[in-house]
C-alpha cells in the first residue's frame, strides 16, 4: 500500500504528523525531513543524505495531506481486525447502562486519547456483549493499530452524527417539558438533566467527532 496516503496512516502516525506540523522551531526543510521519516519510516539521518532529487520526490508526496476527506458511502456491516470481527453497531440508541457509563468518560478525553477508547463502545466483537467475553483493552489496541485514520475519522463521525441527533431530539423534550413543569424541586432537577445534555453537545462540537 502506498504509504503517502490517508488509507495507511494510522492514529499514532496521524498525531505525530499534527505535532511535527505544530512545531514553530522547525522551518519548512526541518518539517518536509521529519514528515517523510515518520510517514515512511525512514530514519532523518538518511532523507539528509539523499540528493535534492530523491528527497524532492518523497517531499512532492506530501501533498496528500492536504486532501483529507472521508469515505464516502462507507456502510460495512463489519470490521476486520487481526482478533476481531466487529459487527457495528448501527443504532447508537440501544446503548447500555454500561455503554453510557464509559461513553460519558471517554467522550470528554482528548481526541488523541479518547478515540479508540470512543470506537470501542460501538464497535463490539460479534457473539460478544459489550466488555464481555473479550478484550476491551485489545480491542482498543487493534482500533489504534489496525485502522487508518480515514476510517478512524468515518466511524467516528458515522457514530457521533447520529447520537448528537438523538441527543438534541432528547434535549427540545427536555426544554418543552420545563416550560409545562410547575414543580420547583422537578425543574431544578431537569434542569440539571438538560445541562449535562448541553455538555454532552459541546463535548462533540469541540474535541473533533463531528
Amino acid at each position: 500500500m502506498e504509504k503517502f496516503s490517508w488509507n495507511y496512516i494510522k492514529g499514532d502516525t496521524y498525531f505525530k504528523i499534527v505535532d511535527i506540523l505544530e512545531d514553530k522551531n522547525l522551518n519548512g526543510l526541518e518539517e518536509s525531513v521529519e514528515l517523510v521519516s515518520v510517514i515512511a519510516e525512514i530514519p532523518t539521518d538518511e532523507i539528509y543524505n539523499m540528493t535534492m532529487e530523491e528527497s524532492g520526490k518523497l517531499f512532492c508526496k506530501l501533498k496528500f495531506l492536504n486532501n483529507f476527506d472521508l469515505i464516502p458511502n462507507y456502510n460495512p456491516k463489519y470490521i476486520k481486525l487481526p482478533s476481531f470481527k466487529i459487527k457495528i453497531m448501527k443504532d447508537v440508541t440501544n446503548m447500555t447502562v454500561s455503554q453510557y457509563i464509559d461513553y460519558q468518560q471517554f467522550v470528554l478525553l482528548p481526541l488523541r486519547e479518547g478515540y479508540d477508547k470512543l470506537l470501542s463502545i460501538f464497535l463490539i466483537p460479534e457473539g460478544c456483549k459489550y466488555n464481555d467475553g473479550y478484550d476491551i483493552v485489545e480491542l482498543q489496541k487493534e482500533i489504534r493499530e489496525g485502522l487508518s485514520w480515514r476510517e478512524v475519522q468515518t466511524l467516528l463521525n458515522f457514530f457521533m452524527k447520529r447520537y448528537l441527533e438523538s441527543i438534541l431530539h432528547t434535549l427540545k423534550s427536555f426544554n418543552q417539558a420545563m416550560l409545562k413543569e410547575t414543580n420547583p424541586e422537578r425543574r431544578i432537577q431537569m434542569k440539571t438533566n438538560r445541562d449535562k445534555l448541553i455538555d454532552e453537545i459541546t463535548a462533540i462540537s469541540t474535541l473533533g467527532y463531528v
